[in-house]
């Protein structure tokens, strides 16, 4: 992750390979829909101060729980 404001790059190690939709929340939160080839896709939540994911919020299994979960996300305002 790049900090725009001082340039520094940093690594986390959420346990998933691949990150998209990544949004940064006003709770000082990173959210993102993660997968890997041995996991489903789902929504993580990401400490950015301690790296930690603590917690999932939704299993991504198909097309439509994939559009529910973004839906979600607009309603807590993590999606422009």
């Amino acid at each position: 992750m790049l900090n725009m404001k001082t340039s520094a790059y940093r690594k986390y190690d959420t346990g998933f390979t691949s990150h998209t939709f990544v949004q940064y929340g006003s709770d000082g939160h990173v959210y993102c829909v993660a997968g890997s080839p041995t996991r489903f896709n789902c929504v993580i939540k990401l400490n950015i101060d301690s790296g930690q994911v603590p917690f999932t919020i939704s299993y991504l299994t198909d097309n439509t729980s994939h559009h529910c979960a973004v839906i979600r996300c607009r309603v807590v305002g993590l999606r422009g």
